[in-house]
């Protein structure tokens, strides 16, 4: 299969988190997966743009500079063209108790990916390289909540508790 994900799925043991374990991977896609995706590719330029909005958002508000003592914010090369699948933002300390704050005010964050050189399978493949950027930002980046069904008072919900979670 190549991950393991947080559900437990007949007899196969998982991992509370998604975490790269073997080589390979599982490209195959259900009728259903496959429909639900068609219906999306159909409608990509709508999608993209809500999320581009809610994108902008996040960045116009907590681009403040009070805030650039606590965090950063995501930054886009503008020679791209992104998709908008995430906003995030890199914390200077405190992760687990900013997580658990914006929970407790019914906002989900995510922290991502696991780094693929520290994971079990690339430290069991001698993949446990280097990586000081990466290891210095991975603990401390944190993903707000982006997805199509957001609007626009719910960016502001989320960046008024981050607000108050600094205190400011």
């Amino acid at each position: 299969m190549g991950t393991r994900n947080r559900q437990k799925q007949s007899n196969f043991w998982t991992k509370n988190k998604y975490e790269w374990v073997s080589l390979g991977s599982s490209f195959q896609i259900n009728e259903l997966s496959a429909s639900v995706l068609l219906s999306q590719l159909e409608e990509e330029s709508t999608i993209r743009n809500v999320r581009e909005e809610i994108y902008h958002t996040y960045k116009n508000i907590l681009e403040d500079i009070e805030l650039a003592e606590y965090m950063t914010t995501q930054k886009v090369n503008p020679k791209v063209s992104p998709n908008y699948h995430a906003y995030y933002i890199i914390l200077k300390n405190n992760r687990a108790n900013f997580i658990e704050f914006m929970s407790k005010n019914g906002i989900q964050t995510y922290i991502g990916y696991e780094n693929l050189h520290s994971s079990y399978f690339g430290k069991k493949n001698g993949l446990d390289s280097k990586l000081p950027i990466t290891d210095k930002l991975s603990p401390n980046l944190v993903r707000l909540p982006l997805h199509t069904g957001l609007k626009i008072d719910d960016v502001k919900y989320v960046c008024k508790k981050i607000r108050e979670y600094f205190r400011l």
